[in-house]
């Protein structure tokens, strides 16, 4: 590893060691094809900014780094982006942690199936659209998601479907939201050894808020933070 990158960057790649590279400079637009290994970036690349790229591995994403060419397959091409499931979302996803419960929920859910998510009508900003990018792959292996009337190839339920009539329905309501709550805070012991926070998605405004939250606060002498 240490040797591509110090090959890299003698020839000039751009290093940026983020696992959100779009919050640093490199956003792609749309139809954009890349060549992204971090997961949530990828979810991200394909679902939010429209750009096209699969995971890529250590080794297939130094070759395209090197050629500036990546294989064309998967995500690189107009028919695998369709969704193939419809969300009917009962609820408002309103808080950020909605966004990560919805994602968790729905990666378990449709396996490598791209949801199309319906009736979300508040717009979600940058950090929500993290959260549902990142969870969905953690709970699941969604790597393209559509959101009807957000998202940049969902204008329309027609348009995320590719006009493809018979789509599975699943529902995403409060009983959807409290089973993914529980099981990602179910423990056999109440006491706390450790708390992470950011990684990989936390920008600057999330660590404002973080440290409003622990401002002239002291950690459990029993915790790390």
């Amino acid at each position: 590893l240490q040797k591509m990158v110090d090959y890299l960057k003698r020839v000039g790649v751009i290093h940026l060691a983020t696992c959100t590279p779009y919050q640093v400079g490199n956003v792609p637009m749309k139809g954009e094809h890349c060549a992204w290994t971090e997961s949530s970036a990828v979810a991200f690349c394909n679902s939010v900014l429209g750009a096209r790229t699969n995971i890529e591995g250590l080794h297939s994403s130094f070759a395209s780094a090197v050629t500036g060419k990546t294989p064309l397959w998967g995500m690189h091409l107009d028919e695998n982006r369709f969704g193939k499931v419809i969300i009917d979302v009962e609820i408002d996803v309103e808080l950020l942690r909605d966004w990560y419960l919805i994602g968790y929920y729905i990666g378990g859910q449709v396996g490598l199936d791209a949801p199309i998510y319906t009736n979300i009508r508040k717009v979600p900003d940058m950090p929500r659209l993290m959260g549902m990018c990142a969870a969905g792959i953690a709970g699941g292996s969604i790597v393209k998601f559509h959101i009807v009337g957000i998202t940049l190839e969902a204008p329309t339920l027609e348009a995320a479907s590719g006009g493809r009539k018979g789509l599975q329905v699943l529902k995403y309501g409060k009983n959807e939201r409290r089973i993914a709550y529980e099981k990602l805070n179910h423990s056999d012991s109440d006491k706390v050894d450790i708390v992470v926070l950011g990684c990989p998605h936390a920008g600057l405004d999330r660590m404002r808020v973080i440290a409003g939250m622990l401002e002239g606060k002291k950690i459990n002498k029993n915790t790390r933070l």
